[in-house]
This record gives structure tokens, C-alpha cells and sequence, in this order.
């Protein structure tokens, strides 16, 4: 890899590749793969200053060499042959006409969030030639690769909205495509924006999530109020007592509780599970019901509203409390 002069590289003309191809633009030496027309090898140097800087390598007389970058100066440019790179003159340079690029190497990152920028790291591109050409009325053939880094041009990239994205790479007029994915906006977050309408249950009852509904926050910044799209576990109507739901939604896991009680008949005052003893787990239904936590069934508003006012309240919830811990007597619950 290293520069040699333009003066010896000329462009290769399609068919017998005979040198009266036309001269390429010394202004503008644009990237790409170039053949040496000079009959004896072209000398890649050191630095720009031609007549002083040392000799580093050469290109033999019609190799390829592949010029990196605009020309360093109207008369040389920057060009890698044979792992050599140097200076040459742009007088001796021409075109290759039959090559074209592929990728060899994805960039490192293929997929990407939403709003985030396109990082070209580890991108590689394969550049193939082959031409014919005629030296002592022979003709000859020659086919190649070169392998490019840096120097090409992007677009098609954009991470305003998620989906497959074809980015096209462009290198010394060539061009070719490949794809990266921009994902969704992902959820990070969520919480119980509104509880289920239905939180306590008889005996053998399903469960209804009616009314749930959760408040996701997503990566983008932005949220919103889901009523569908999760999942309820952990539900056993044939148990009494509190029982702790799992919710998951997409990767994130939420809980809340609900109660299983008995049918109301002969059920005792406080008793709001229905177990048959007077428990502090019952003082919690009652106390979840009168923060409106929970809903009451009719067989429960009629063993937990202690003192009769047509409501289970925080009263209602101590008075059963105490009995639990043997403070009261349950007779003080009639």
C-alpha cells in the first residue's frame, strides 16, 4: 500500500484493452482500481515530493493497483499495490472498466434502536477485477481482488422509524446494498395503571381481568395505557385466601392480589374467607375492600360490615382485627 504516479495508470477499455483509452481527469482522482500502462514499472514513493522522497515499492507494467484517495496533487495519488502504500503519478494510471464491489464484512452492528446512529465499524468491501490487454500482439488476461475499508460513501440509513433498512455502499462509482434492522420501540417499564374490576371470588370462580390495565414506558420515551397483551398466572379458585397474581408483559413482571372466599352460608362474622376461623387474613380483605383495593361480593359485605351501615370500612376492618388477636371476643363481631 503506497502512492505511485498517475502518469503510468491508465483506464482499461473494455474488449482488447489496447492503450488508446482516453486519459483519466488528474483533478479529480477519484477512488478505485486503476492498471499501469507504463512499459516499465511505475515506482511508488514515500511522500508527494516526487524528487527527493524515497522509493518504496512499484507497479509492474499493466498490474492493478488501487488508488485510496483523491489525487495528493493534479499529478499524483495515493495508491496500494502489493501491500505497499505510497505515492505515484497519476500519468501512467488508468481505470480498470471491468470491476465491481461486494460486501465481505458486515459492520459490527447490524441491528439498531430507534434514534440511534449508523456505525459503520467492521464494514469490508471485496473489489474484483478483470480485463484483457494486448503487450508484443499477445493478449493477455488478468483478474483480481483488493480488499477496502474506508473511502466509500453511505446511505439509505434511518433510525426514525424501526424496520429493515438497505443501506447502499458507494466506492469509486460502484455501488452496492446490504441490510441492518432497526427494532421498536422496546418496553422498560410498566406499572397497574387500574387494578381488575373483580378482585374477590367465591369458591371455584374464574378469574376475570376485566378493568386491568398497565401504564408502559418505552425506550423512545414515549408510553402508554395497554388493556391487552398480557399474560395472568398464578390464579387457584379452589383455595382460599390472598393469592398473589403474576402479570408479564413483554418481559416485564408485575403483581397483584386477589382473594378467594367460601359461599356465604353459615358464614361466621369476620370470617371474610370463609375458612371458618377469624384471622388477621381476614381483617386484610376487609381493610383492602374499604381502601377500594378490592371488590366485595354480597356474602362478604354481609360477614364483614360489622357495624351494619351498608359499607365494609376501616372500622369494620380493626373491629375484626382485634378478634384476630384475641383483643375482642368474635361474639363482639355480632
Amino acid at each position: 500500500s503506497g502512492i505511485v504516479s498517475l502518469n503510468y495508470l491508465k483506464k482499461k477499455s473494455s474488449g482488447s484493452g489496447s492503450s488508446s483509452s482516453t486519459d483519466c481527469d488528474c483533478t479529480t482522482g477519484a477512488v478505485g482500481l486503476y492498471y499501469c500502462t507504463s512499459s516499465n514499472a511505475l515506482n511508488i514513493h514515500s511522500d508527494h515530493s516526487y524528487d527527493n522522497a524515497t522509493t518504496i515499492g512499484s507497479i509492474p507494467s499493466h498490474e492493478v493497483c488501487l488508488v485510496t484517495k483523491k489525487s495528493a496533487t493534479k499529478t499524483f495519488t495515493h495508491v496500494v499495490y502489493d501491500g505497499i502504500s505510497g505515492i505515484a503519478s497519476w500519468n501512467y494510471l488508468k481505470p480498470v472498466d471491468d470491476w465491481y464491489i461486494s460486501v465481505r464484512s458486515l459492520p459490527d452492528k447490524t441491528v439498531y434502536d430507534l434514534g440511534e446512529s449508523f456505525d459503520p465499524s467492521g464494514l469490508e468491501l471485496l473489489l474484483r477485477y478483470s480485463f484483457v490487454y494486448t503487450k508484443n500482439g499477445e493478449t493477455w488476461g488478468k483478474a483480481g481482488y483488493y480488499y477496502a475499508n474506508s473511502d466509500y460513501t453511505l446511505s439509505g440509513f434511518s433510525s426514525s422509524s424501526a424496520g429493515e433498512k438497505t443501506i447502499t455502499v458507494k466506492y469509486g462509482g460502484k455501488s452496492t446494498t446490504f441490510n441492518v434492522t432497526v427494532l421498536p420501540a422496546q418496553a422498560t417499564d410498566a406499572s397497574i395503571y387500574s387494578a381488575p374490576t373483580k378482585t374477590t371470588y367465591l369458591l371455584g370462580e374464574p378469574l376475570d381481568t376485566s378493568g386491568l390495565k398497565l401504564k408502559v414506558k418505552y425506550s423512545d420515551g414515549g408510553q402508554e395505557i395497554v388493556s391487552s397483551g398480557y399474560y395472568v398466572y398464578g390464579f387457584d379458585s379452589s383455595l382460599l385466601g390472598s393469592q398473589e397474581l403474576g402479570i408479564f408483559y413483554k418481559d416485564i413482571y408485575l403483581t397483584y392480589s386477589v382473594m378467594v372466599v367460601s359461599p356465604g352460608l353459615n358464614q361466621r362474622r369476620g370470617d371474610a374467607d370463609g375458612d371458618g376461623d377469624i384471622t388477621v387474613a381476614d381483617a386484610l380483605i376487609a381493610l383492602r375492600i374499604a381502601a377500594k383495593l378490592a371488590g366485595a361480593t354480597s356474602e362478604t359485605l354481609e360477614c364483614c360490615d360489622i357495624d351494619g351501615d351498608g359499607a365494609i370500612t376501616v372500622a369494620d376492618a380493626l373491629r375484626i382485627l382485634r378478634v384476630a388477636a384475641k383483643l375482642a371476643s368474635p361474639a363482639d363481631l355480632q
